[in-house]
């Protein structure tokens, strides 16, 4: 069990997940516009790695395949690096948005850290790893996007001419099933995880997702 020490906030966390290849990114950015022409809400867009030092280290040197180190000590990098966007320098982290009443809308958090991590490490071992931050903010929702990863590798290939290290088939089912097995025991801690289907539609993904986080965000009166 996971000890939180949140604080009060206005505002609205929102996570995306998913394989590599899912459509995540592209729903996050047709969320963002909605929010933005719609409600007039205040928001921030959010990535894992972060554009922070730590996460431009992760993805310059380890991500690229560049340089190699130990699973643990590189999840541990990134553990420190969502600690990092989490609390900034108390005037530009997640907390301080949300609690100045920020929606904030995060490609990857720390379930892809569990997800990920877990290919090489322990699950147990990298939850451990994750603690520290997860204790910080719990998510108000979690957009899982499911697809096959056949189907994610054909969307990155049509879209890229490189692959990250860990986009193969056998690496992504993994990763997939590793999401999955995630998102059952973590469900004590965040009870709202919202599971799509990535098979459908661009455009019936786009209007459930808003479906469920205009009720959230929109006042009723």
């Amino acid at each position: 069990m996971i000890e939180t020490v949140e604080k009060v906030r206005s505002g609205k966390y929102i996570i995306f997940e998913g394989i590599d290849g899912s459509g995540k990114s592209k729903q996050l950015k047709k969320l963002h516009w909605r929010i933005l022409t719609e409600t007039g809400l205040p928001y921030n867009i959010r990535a894992q790695p972060s554009d922070g030092p730590i996460g431009e280290f992760i993805r310059k040197h380890f991500l690229s395949g560049q340089l190699k180190v130990d699973p643990i000590v590189l999840q541990t990098l990134f553990a420190a690096d969502h600690l990092s966007n989490l609390l900034g320098d108390s005037s530009n982290g997640v907390l301080w948005e949300l609690e100045t009443g920020h929606v904030v809308l995060q490609d990857r958090g720390f379930l892809s850290g569990i997800a990920y991590g877990s290919l090489s490490t322990q699950m147990h071992i990298i939850h451990d790893i994750m603690k520290l931050g997860m204790s910080y903010v719990v998510p108000d929702l979690i957009i899982y996007i499911d697809i096959d990863p056949e189907i994610a590798l054909k969307r990155i290939s049509e879209n890229r001419n490189n692959f990250e290290i860990y986009e193969s088939h056998d690496k992504l089912t993994k990763i997939r099933n590793n999401y999955h097995q995630a998102i059952e025991t973590l469900t004590s801690y965040c009870k709202n995880i919202e599971i799509i289907n990535g098979d459908d539609t661009v455009d019936n993904i786009a209007g459930h997702i808003w479906d469920r986080v205009s009720s959230m965000i929109i006042p009723k009166y």
